[in-house]
């Protein structure tokens, strides 16, 4: 399926010197849509660049009132295998402009949490090369924990640890997931803050 190539397509790019000939999209479900675009690159060269599109993420390290961290342990197709990581979710599902809600849901069904405080973090870009998507990064705090209602698909377990455990999960590599791992250490200094209280 090919799309009209508009002006207001990368504005920067086409500022320096990229120009856009023909873009396609050879994929599209549900969660994601594959594009690829016909390049001319500012040096005359000529070829494609293809990557993944998505819809926003939203990613949460939930504290419970007890000030434990808690993460998941989820099988992962992708990879074939159990991996370490912070409750999050994609908005290819969610209606609404509001992402808080949707952390909030993701953390309800993936461990039975809800938070007494939810707070924004900011938002970083897992793999810039290949995924255009926006992650956003909540810390949940004061949470407590209910029983998870994981979608078809999910295998995850609920496991709870200290924050000085959690962080070195994070630091040695225990936590494989990009993503997850720099989730916590992106929230070290509120999480060490919560610690002294």
């Amino acid at each position: 399926m090919t799309d009209p190539v508009t002006s207001k397509d990368k504005p920067n790019g086409r500022r320096l010197g990229w120009h856009i000939e023909e873009t396609t999209y050879p994929f599209r479900n549900q969660f994601l849509t594959l594009r690829q675009d016909k390049l001319i690159w500012p040096d005359g060269q000529t070829g494609s660049y293809s990557y993944v599109e998505i819809k926003p993420v939203v990613l949460i390290v939930p504290v419970t009132t007890t000030r434990e961290v808690v993460l998941i342990r989820q099988y992962r197709y992708t990879i074939d295998d159990w991996v370490w990581e912070i409750p999050a979710g994609g908005s290819h599902d969610f209606e609404g402009d509001d992402l808080a809600e949707l952390a909030r849901r993701e953390l309800e069904e993936e461990v039975g949490g809800e938070a007494g405080a939810l707070t924004y973090v900011g938002m970083f870009h897992p793999a810039i090369g290949k995924l255009n998507a926006d992650f956003h990064l909540y810390l949940a705090t004061g949470v407590t924990l209910g029983q998870a209602t994981p979608e078809s698909g999910e295998m995850i377990q609920v496991h709870s640890f200290s924050i000085d455990e959690a962080i070195e999960m994070a630091r040695d590599g225990t936590i494989t997931s990009s993503s997850s791992a720099y989730a916590l250490l992106r929230c070290e200094p509120r999480l060490r803050e919560l610690e002294r209280l």
